[in-house]
């Protein structure tokens, strides 16, 4: 089988900003490795062709990793971060929160976890419902999304 993402005239290829970059079999698009790490940007090419040829081992290896690093994240719901949306600001905020999430607007993802979310998922709410609704789930987004970028970052 063809590997989706080919090294460039098969090496990979520096710019002179010192970045690996990669090129796409079937669309001939280049991206970006954002390394400057031989080593570390041929594992990210092998991890690119192992998540095309297998995108379901791909997803269950990913909540393995989530898992070694924190044992709750693969299976933390959107519910954990309304409820800990509805602690922030004053009480008047915090009211407008909880009835907020309490909707039947946010039901679609309310038991789902975090990282089995989808864009189709959220998209699906932000069009069915008013700005209002999209608005807090931006918020929630930008929640859910710190609070786990926090954790990478230790």
């Amino acid at each position: 089988m063809l590997n989706k993402y080919r090294l460039f005239q098969h090496r990979l290829f520096q710019r002179a900003n010192g970045v690996f970059y990669f090129q796409d079999n079937e669309s001939g698009q280049q991206r970006s490795l954002r390394t400057k790490d031989r080593r570390t940007a041929e594992k990210l090419l092998h991890a690119q062709n192992e998540a095309h040829r297998l995108p379901t081992l791909n997803l269950t290896m990913a909540r393995a990793y989530l898992s070694a690093h924190d044992a709750k994240m693969s299976t933390r719901t959107w519910a954990a971060v309304m409820r800990e949306m509805g602690t922030h600001g004053i009480a008047s905020s915090q009211e407008r929160c909880t009835r907020t999430f309490c909707s039947k607007a946010f039901d679609p993802i309310r038991h789902k976890p975090l990282v089995q979310t989808t864009a189709e998922d959220l998209l699906s709410i932000v069009h069915s419902n008013g700005h209002s609704v999209a608005h807090y789930l931006r918020r929630l987004r930008n929640l859910a999304w710190g609070r786990s970028e926090a954790a990478w970052r230790q």
